[in-house]
């Protein structure tokens, strides 16, 4: 009897031993569920940018491989981890394809160093090319000038032309083939954006297929052929032209497989189609967007307007954080941000806005989209309605001033002359030919000078105020003289970032009309000096006959 009481105690404290394990078990096991579903809910209701990537437009423009090497390690210091690297002629084509490249061309050798090193430091290289609109590299080209949809138009290829489709093809493989070489290639940029010409050719119209149909088709095959190349790489697209299709043409559109929308939007205040931001969702398998750090102010602008790129990405960062679609419980990510910096508008339109003049606004953006990621902008109402300046200060303000090694009070009203990065020194040479642009243009145009006024009177009549003359003449000498020390200077400066073909455009197109206009002044003035008797004569005067009879 005694000794089944023992055993009776001894199962009951095994019982209550095992009761506790378990126990102890469920408890740790629980605490890691949640600890786990907390970080997991976290990530999901805090949207990251997983590739913040910096856009290269290296059109007829290329900057030096050494400063792209050296720009790289700060690029990756500030956030960025890709490159988005559009080449157009500037990609060392060979074969067939030779006469697409510009004799400035990249080297190829010297360009595959450069990829390996941004690879090395973490970069995702992805390649653009042009496969649609934007073609004007191409289709300038006598050999390809049959190839256009509209025989006036250089930008547009007929996308039914057999040949067509073979010179893409032949380009693909090459872009694809080159990079893939140096590192696995995870995406391609296939652009299709602004596509201004479209059905309009015999084989195009023949086919009796609507815009978009001619459209879709294109950037399916456009896809196969780079699955054909490479089955790894994933292509991304320029969302514009899907914009306009209908809603009931999209509910007939099948899944666009392997291929990723890049909705681009550049203004101060975004205007982003939430309707057309959830149609992309539910027929791409991912969303990008695109912001711009330069080269959307304009297609002279010569500085980036810093505000309006600020408040660009700034806007687009508000919208996206915390980001639902309809019937969707989760928040949305979006899966990277391209900062787009245009160098032309096109092939053929001038340089706008240099690379090292304008790494303030890269800089300044690429911190915000840092704080973004590190979940500045979610859950926080009072920082989404709060004032962009209000929002420079308390948290980028700091971070800038020490990017530039400078003390930044106010993006609006800021002087970058003491500041230091690799660009500055050409950054204050071009402010300085801003403001001999203003001055000239209110010598011509103000009511105090109004000299393109002065100048036309003096032709008509044949007289001139010699005061005056002399005044302008003097004032015309002093601006040319401080327009060709400005013109040194690039000069000199240039030539740390650009090849001589590239400074010759751009200083010429920048001030050769201001030269024009003062030069043309100063010999106005200067022949109508010579004068030294003035005829005066009653058949240059219209008087009204009836007041002279009555005096």
């Amino acid at each position: 009897m005694h000794l089944l009481s023992k055993i009776r105690i001894v199962k009951l404290k095994c019982f209550l031993l095992i009761t506790i394990i378990l126990s102890v078990y469920v408890f740790v096991s629980y605490l890691f569920l949640e600890i786990r579903y907390t970080r997991e809910n976290k990530n999901l209701t805090r949207p990251i940018l997983r590739y913040v990537v910096v856009h290269l437009d290296l059109k007829g423009s290329p900057p030096s491989l050494n400063y792209l090497e050296d720009l790289l390690p700060v690029l990756k210091k500030h956030g960025a981890n890709g490159l988005l690297v559009e080449y157009e002629d500037m990609f060392p084509y060979e074969g067939r394809l030779v006469n697409l490249r510009a004799k400035n061309c990249y080297d190829k050798i010297e360009l595959q160093r450069f990829l390996r090193g941004a690879i090395e430091l973490g970069f995702e290289i992805i390649p653009l090319i042009q496969t649609f609109g934007h073609m004007e590299f191409v289709l300038k080209q006598k050999e390809f000038y049959h190839l256009r949809e509209d025989p006036t138009y250089p930008d547009s290829i007929c996308p039914t032309k057999i040949e067509s489709q073979m010179l893409i093809k032949e380009m693909l493989i090459q872009m694809v083939n080159f990079h893939k070489n140096i590192s696995p290639l995870k995406f391609i940029h296939i652009g299709c954006d602004e596509v201004f010409h479209i059905n309009k050719c015999y084989e195009c119209s023949r086919e009796n297929f609507s815009n978009t149909d001619i459209f879709i088709k294109h950037i399916r095959k456009i896809k196969q052929i780079v699955e054909d190349i490479n089955p790894e790489t994933t292509v991304l697209i320029w969302d514009d032209m899907f914009r306009s299709i209908k809603l009931k043409s999209w509910n007939e559109i099948g899944y666009f497989n392997k291929i990723q929308t890049v909705y681009w939007d550049y203004g101060a205040n975004s205007s982003v189609s939430h309707v057309n931001l959830l149609k992309y969702h539910r027929k791409f398998d991912n969303i990008w967007i695109a912001t711009a750090f330069k080269g959307a102010d304009g297609r002279l602008s010569t500085i980036p307007n810093l505000k309006n790129r600020f408040l660009n990405h700034l806007s687009w960062l508000k919208l996206i954080a915390n980001y639902k679609f309809g019937g969707e419980t989760n928040f949305h990510s979006f899966v990277g941000i391209i900062l787009t910096g245009w160098s032309r508008y096109s092939h053929f339109d001038p340089l706008c806005e240099l690379l090292p003049a304008s790494i303030p606004s890269l800089l300044l953006n690429l911190l915000l989209i840092r704080k973004f990621n590190e979940g500045h902008l979610s859950y926080n109402n009072a920082i989404k309605e709060m004032d962009f300046r209000d929002f420079f200060n308390k948290y980028l303000q700091t971070d800038f001033s020490d990017s530039l090694h400078c003390v930044i009070h106010d993006i609006e009203k800021t002087n970058y002359s003491p500041c230091i990065f690799d660009g500055c020194e050409l950054y204050n040479y071009l402010s300085e030919f801003l403001k001999i642009h203003e001055n000239v243009i209110y010598y011509f145009e103000s009511e105090k000078h109004g000299l393109s006024s002065l100048q036309y009177y003096a032709n008509q009549k044949n007289l001139i105020n010699m005061n005056n003359a002399v005044m302008n003449m003097k004032l015309c000498n002093g601006t040319l003289h401080e327009l060709f020390d400005v013109e040194r200077k690039l000069l000199v400066v240039m030539s740390q970032y650009y090849g001589n073909d590239t400074i010759e455009e751009y200083i010429n197109a920048k001030m050769l009309h201001l030269k024009r206009k003062l030069e043309g002044s100063m010999k106005i003035f200067k022949d109508l000096m010579g004068i030294r008797a003035f005829e005066t004569s009653l058949k240059h005067l219209k008087w009204d006959s009836t007041v002279l009879e009555s005096h």
